[in-house]
């Protein structure tokens, strides 16, 4: 879901915040080298230091379980800290919904409604990112709507392609990461230091 939606996102804030859009290549997931610790810090250092000469802009991701805030000074910034110390100016930012990502697809209907046969009434929840199970609540509506024809990483990858930021926006944990992805996409079209 979340490679998709940032192909979305990136180009369009680069348009709001740059004044001149640069060629962006699409995202692509990455993980630290297979031998790296087990430490999330000592990873999130790896894997930016892998392949800090193929990409510009770095989005780190991790659940929150119910505290997004804390979840990114714990989880995130310790990884990005680690890696600042090798590449003073790397370009990062941090997703982290309120408790998991499949919350952001609850809510919007666009996405159910391409991907559904027609069910009425479509019952999202009014707060997504207050619901204490996102994958089952996901897994509920899809139940109860017939399901679809996509499942595992299609069914994520389909939302991310298809849902409208517009409605994430009203989540406060997506404006978070939306803000942050913006500051880094700054950070990423400045020139980058030459490093050994």
């Amino acid at each position: 879901m979340l490679l998709p939606l940032l192909d979305q996102l990136i180009p369009a804030l680069a348009a709001k915040v740059l004044p001149e859009v640069p060629m962006i290549g699409p995202s692509v997931g990455i993980d630290a080298p297979a031998r790296t610790s087990r430490r999330r810090d000592v990873r999130i250092a790896a894997a930016i230091r892998a392949y800090w000469e193929q990409c510009t802009l770095f989005v780190i991701h991790a659940d929150g379980s119910g505290d997004s805030e804390r979840t990114q000074r714990e989880q995130i910034e310790p990884g990005l800290e680690l890696a600042r110390a090798e590449f003073a100016d790397l370009a990062a930012a941090a997703c982290v919904p309120v408790r998991e990502i499949e919350a952001w697809l609850l809510v919007d209907a666009l996405p159910f409604q391409k991907l559904l046969p027609p069910v009425s009434p479509l019952l999202l929840p009014a707060d997504p990112e207050g619901v204490l199970d996102p994958k089952r609540a996901l897994d509920e509506v899809l139940t109860a709507s017939g399901g679809g024809r996509l499942c595992g990483a299609d069914l994520y990858d389909f939302f991310g392609a298809n849902i409208d930021p517009r409605t994430l926006r009203r989540l406060p944990a997506f404006r978070r990461s939306e803000e942050q992805l913006a500051e880094a996409i700054l950070a990423a079209a400045r020139p980058r230091a030459t490093h050994a």
